[in-house]
Parts: structure tokens; C-alpha cells; sequence
């Protein structure tokens, strides 16, 4: 288990890899009363002295580490979203987060500017036993139910707060295998409060086979101005009457994908792609599976190489691609669900991909089965939405709505697409 100061770019590599090992002597030798600066630095600095752990086998005991907040997880981009509110909300808290492993992709840096404390850890019983020597008044799991660590992080003895990025409880019953099912209900029994994108009504639904400690409560992963973006970027279509559109979002392979016994096509999007560079129209895509090949998504690579209209970029931090959108001139997250593995109610998701094009003043396409963006799209005008056999005909169309280009990049956001950070503080910490 290792923590590691916030200051990243203060020292260079070595040199605080030097130093981190050099105060591990130094804490070997004096024990507790480091412990005790510690403390008193965190309280009166809101930044605490860093160590590590696990350096020196032994009988060690480390006394409890205190802290207000632990946020682990996926730490997908909603989470930034939940650390700036945190901060918006109580500006004093002090937060640690939980990262796996010391490979920490460029898109998860802003847990050292929001965070107090990092900690890694490299294994489940690692995780726990930290999970037992900290103290705080609340711990945020931001994840599925089928998470790694879900298990784990519900073994957490105080309050419990789940920011549901998927649950299993949305696919009927009789889809799932019983493992996964009791485990999905576990967690969300488990939970003093639950954060969702869902709607509460399709969470009521579910009080005869849920006994939920509170109902969750939804909180779409709405736009958060203080992030971005920074400034407006020149339009790649520049004055050539070309279309530029970028796609920011998860991809499945060709086919789709199986999880727990069920297949999941709705991440499959080479079809799509297909026929839209068909069409002339520039597809940029910034998708995680993308970033190196793999024969996986072979098809993808193979048209990218075949056609000069599909761009496949590398991801980039959230913050960062909120200023990229502003290059481009449309953006899709055009995905097909599959209605049938939805609950009643679970099927109006609003997706954390939906609001970054919003937000950097871009219009969007999406699909009228994924109803919780389509119905947000036309309330506020903020794209369209194309039924799957328009999408062959997709430039005449974007020819048609040009106007949506100058409204959506003119028009300031409506209080209602911002996210409400005092909900979510108050979930946190009532």
C-alpha cells in the first residue's frame, strides 16, 4: 500500500521515490509520533504527511489515519464531476482516494488535483486492511455491482455511499445468473445511500425485491461549467463544406460482448462507423479499447486504414476533451439498446458521453432507444435524434439542421443541465 503526495510536478521521479523512502526510515524509527504530525499537519493544513506501507514486514501496528471522505472505484469522468462538487459544496473536506496499482492512466490525474491523500493498493486483502486502519465519515464506491472490489468496499464498517454506474438490478430477474443477482442486491442493500443516473421511479419499482436502508436517489451526471471547456478551439471543417464528427465513449468489439451470461450488443458500433465515412463525413473516434491495436477490433482498424474518413485518436483527459469537442462540428453517441433487458423505468438513463458535447456548446446525435438522452436532446435542443435507418442518410439530415451548429454553441446552459452538487453533497454527508 502506497500514498503519494498531491504535489506530482514539485520533484522528479527519482527524486520522490528518494525521498518517499527515505521518510519510511525515518517513520520506522520514530513510529507513532510521525503519526502524530501527520494528524496534526492534516488538521491544520488539509494536507497530510505522506508514507508508505507494507515496506517493512513485521508486527508494525499503524494506529487509525483519519480523513472525511474515501472515493474509490472506476473513476470514470463522472467521478471528476462528484470531486468537484464535493469540493463546491464543502470546500474543507479532506478526501482520499483509492487507486489500483501505480499505473495510473493520464485520464485519472485529476485525482491528484482534487484529492488529499492517494493511496494505491496492488491487492483485495491490501485494500482491506487499509479499509480498517482509516477512519472517516463516509466512504463513495463509484462502480457496477459486478466491480472487483465491490465486495470489498462493502465490508467497510461505516457509511456506505454507492454512485451506481451500472447495476444488474435494471436486467429482469430472468436474465441473470443467481451469483450475480444476490450479489447486485448485497451491495445495494448494503449502501446508506445510493447515488444513480437512473429515474427513482424504476427503483421503486424494485422495493418488493430490494430492502433498500434509503431509496436512491437520481442525480444524471449532468455539466459541470467550472471544468471546461477552457477555450474554443479553430473547426477542423474550417471553410471545405466538410463534416467533422467526433465519437467520445466505450466500444464493444464486432458482435458485442458477453457478461454474466448475457450478450450485450449495444456497444457494437462498426456498422455505424461504416456508413457514415461512407458518406464523406470525418468520424473521429476517442474510444479506451482504441488507444493500441488489438485484434479485437480488428474491423475498426482495418476501416481506419481502408478509409481517410475515420480517424481513430488517442483518449485524453475529460477536461481536455471538453476544449476538443469545440474542433468538431457534431458529436454522436448514437447507441442502440437492447429494450428488452431493461426493467420498467431503467430504460432513460441520461449518459455521462452525452454531456460533454453539451456542455463545450456542440449539438449531438443519439438514438431514440436510449430514451433518457433523446428525451434531454429535443427538450433543450440540444442535437437530434436519428432512428437507425436514417443513419445512411445521415449528411443530408446534418445539411438540414445546420442552425443547431451557432444555437447550441450560442445558447447558455439551462439551469436544469447543471449538475446539482448540493444533492449530491448531502447524499455523501447528510
Amino acid at each position: 500500500m502506497v500514498q503519494h503526495s498531491m504535489d506530482e510536478g514539485t520533484f522528479p521521479f527519482h527524486m520522490r521515490r528518494l525521498l518517499l523512502h527515505y521518510r519510511n526510515f525515518l517513520f520506522f524509527l520514530l513510529g507513532y509520533p510521525l503519526f502524530f504530525v501527520q494528524w496534526c499537519t492534516s488538521k491544520l493544513f488539509a494536507r497530510s504527511v505522506r508514507f508508505s506501507r507494507g515496506m517493512y514486514p513485521g508486527s508494525l501496528r499503524y494506529p487509525k489515519i483519519f480523513t472525511d471522505v474515501i472515493y474509490c472505484g472506476t473513476f470514470k469522468p463522472d467521478a471528476e464531476k462528484d470531486l468537484v462538487a464535493l469540493r463546491k459544496v464543502r470546500p474543507g473536506l479532506h478526501i482520499t482516494a483509492l487507486l489500483s496499482g501505480l499505473n495510473v492512466h493520464p485520464g485519472k490525474f485529476f485525482v491528484f488535483r482534487l484529492c488529499d491523500r492517494v493511496v494505491f493498493w496492488n491487492t483485495h486483502d491490501e485494500l482491506l486492511q487499509y479499509l480498517h486502519s482509516i477512519k472517516a465519515r463516509a466512504l463513495v464506491f463509484q462502480g457496477g455491482d459486478d466491480h472487483a472490489i465491490a465486495p470489498v468496499v462493502c465490508q467497510w464498517p461505516g457509511r456506505f455511499v454507492w454512485q451506481v454506474r451500472e447495476s444488474h438490478l435494471r436486467i429482469p430477474r430472468k436474465y441473470l445468473e443467481s451469483a450475480m443477482y444476490e450479489q447486485a442486491v448485497d451491495i445495494a442493500e448494503r449502501a446508506d445511500a445510493m447515488v444513480s443516473f437512473h429515474r427513482k421511479e424504476a427503483w421503486d419499482s424494485l422495493r418488493n425485491a430490494v430492502h433498500f436502508r434509503s431509496m436512491p436517489q437520481s442525480i444524471p451526471p449532468l455539466c459541470v461549467p467550472e471544468l471546461g471547456p477552457k477555450k474554443r478551439m479553430r473547426k477542423l471543417s474550417g471553410d471545405y463544406g466538410e463534416i467533422h464528427i467526433i465519437y467520445a465513449s466505450g466500444l464493444s468489439p464486432v458482435g458485442g460482448v458477453t457478461s454474466h451470461g448475457i450478450h450485450f450488443t449495444n456497444g457494437d458500433l462498426y456498422t455505424k462507423f461504416r456508413s457514415i465515412v461512407a458518406q464523406g463525413i470525418h468520424l473521429h473516434v476517442y474510444a479506451p479499447p482504441m488507444d493500441c491495436y488489438s485484434t479485437k477490433y480488428k474491423e475498426y482498424f482495418g476501416l481506419a486504414q481502408h478509409s481517410s474518413y475515420l480517424h481513430i485518436e488517442r483518449t485524453i483527459p475529460f477536461t481536455q476533451l471538453l476544449t476538443e469537442f469545440t474542433r468538431y462540428d457534431w458529436a454522436i453517441l448514437h447507441v442502440t439498446w437492447q429494450l428488452n433487458l431493461f426493467n420498467p423505468g431503467f430504460e432513460y438513463p441520461i449518459q455521462n458521453g452525452l454531456m460533454g458535447p453539451i456542455q463545450s456548446g456542440i449539438p449531438i446525435i443519439v438514438s431514440p432507444t436510449a430514451k433518457g438522452n433523446a428525451e434531454l436532446v429535443e427538450r433543450y435542443k440540444r442535437g437530434l435524434v436519428v432512428v437507425e435507418e436514417d443513419i445512411s442518410r445521415l449528411r443530408e439530415i446534418l445539411s438540414e439542421q445546420a442552425w443547431l451548429k451557432e444555437y447550441c454553441r450560442d445558447t447558455p446552459l439551462e439551469h436544469d443541465l447543471l449538475y446539482d452538487v448540493e444533492v449530491f453533497g448531502r447524499a455523501v454527508l447528510p
